[in-house]
């Protein structure tokens, strides 16, 4: 049985035989380069990868001049929220506050006006 990182295995065997496939499945908040499940072979000298699921990360997002968010990083996780107000005199139209999910962020960003 091979040791994962960030991935689940789903199956109930313990041992394998050549050519046997192991399907497993990324932790909430992590994907592999194959999306959030994939499978490996077992080969004659072991399984064929081993594999890697990556924490799922949000781009930071374009935000227009007069919104201020809060907090600023170079990186957002699966979970990570933004919080926004307007500079002085103007009004937001929108949520208060955005959250990073494996799909991107949601609900869309506010404007000031």
């Amino acid at each position: 049985m091979p040791v994962l990182e960030n991935a689940r295995i789903r199956s109930n065997s313990q041992r394998f035989k050549v050519n046997d496939k192991l399907d497993y499945e990324c932790l909430d908040g992590f994907e592999s380069r194959d999306g959030r499940a994939g499978s490996i072979v077992c080969g004659n000298d072991g399984w064929s990868h081993k594999p890697a699921c990556y924490e799922i990360e949000c781009k930071v997002p374009e935000i227009e001049e007069n919104l201020i968010a809060h907090p600023r990083k170079d990186k957002y996780r699966v979970g990570d929220m933004l919080k926004f107000s307007c500079k002085p005199r103007l009004k937001r139209v929108g949520p208060d506050s955005v959250q990073c999910y494996h799909f991107g962020w949601s609900p869309n960003l506010p404007t000031c006006k």
